[in-house]
């Protein structure tokens, strides 16, 4: 009839066409995911969904001032030292509940 094999299930060439259209659809997908995201921060920095944007300035300028007069490294230790003594008051205060503010 029309020259294909009814008992072969796949020509030479098919296997090796899905496993590129597979491929291409993982590129195809990962591209529009680094497209949505640079389309998010240019919407961010053009002020098109204003509130959003004035979050993101206020999160960077409140950021920047606290880096600024706190270096990280004394944040980083009193984060430390916080989730520590939590830490510490669970392991060795059996009967004290420990009160998160």
């Amino acid at each position: 009839s029309s020259g294909i094999n009814a008992e072969w299930p796949l020509r030479p060439g098919t296997a090796k066409m899905k496993m590129v259209m597979g491929v291409c659809q993982t590129v195809q997908n990962s591209l529009d995911l680094v497209a949505s995201y640079c389309e998010r921060v240019k919407n961010v920095f053009n002020w098109t969904i204003p509130f959003l944007s004035f979050m993101a300035a206020s999160v960077l300028i409140s950021g920047t001032i606290i880096l600024y007069f706190l270096p990280l490294r004394w944040l980083v230790l009193a984060w430390g030292n916080y989730f520590t003594s939590l830490f510490y008051a669970k392991l060795f205060r059996f009967g004290i509940r420990v009160q998160k503010e």
